[in-house]
């Protein structure tokens, strides 16, 4: 079958329009997803320093790639085996009755990688003003159509230090 011009231009002008606006979708599907494993994680880890460590380490891709610079300070740690034994300890650190909140500053998604960067603060009884405060910097990889922590870098340098 041979097609005139107009019906090829017409055929080229429904792709053209309808591919990005497919893409558009779908990354606006890919978008809401990722927000809401974003909330997810803000349960997490208010359960996480509450001693409640599951929730947390479900978040985390397994493998060995993955790595953790931690907001106490340490090696960066690599593979899963090292980070569930590092998160472990930081978990106990916490006392009971801490309070937790986070200023997300930025997040989104390219393809199959994510990231994260936000402020958390977290205050302990008895304290009026926040007892510790990270800035905190995550990427995250859908893998399977579930999105996993890959990296989480958090560190206490909240003031201008100068040159």
């Amino acid at each position: 079958m041979r097609l005139n011009n107009q019906v090829k231009f017409y055929i080229i002008m429904v792709l053209f329009v309808s591919g990005p606006v497919a893409w558009a979708q779908g990354h606006q599907e890919i978008e809401e997803d990722f927000h809401t494993v974003l909330e997810e994680l803000d349960t997490a880890i208010h359960n996480f320093i509450s001693g409640e460590l599951s929730q947390f380490k479900d978040m985390w891709l397994k493998s060995d790639d993955v790595t953790i610079s931690g907001g106490f300070g340490g090696p960066v740690e690599k593979g899963w085996d090292a980070i569930k034994a590092r998160l472990a300890i930081v978990a106990s650190l916490y006392p009971p009755g801490v309070e937790f909140s986070t200023e997300r500053l930025t997040a989104g998604t390219s393809g199959e990688l994510g990231y994260l960067v936000q402020h958390e603060y977290f205050r302990f009884p008895g304290d009026t003003d926040p007892s510790r405060s990270y800035r905190v910097t995550m990427l995250f990889q859908n893998t399977g159509g579930q999105w996993r922590i890959i990296h989480r870098q958090a560190d206490s340098n909240m003031t201008w230090q100068g040159l």
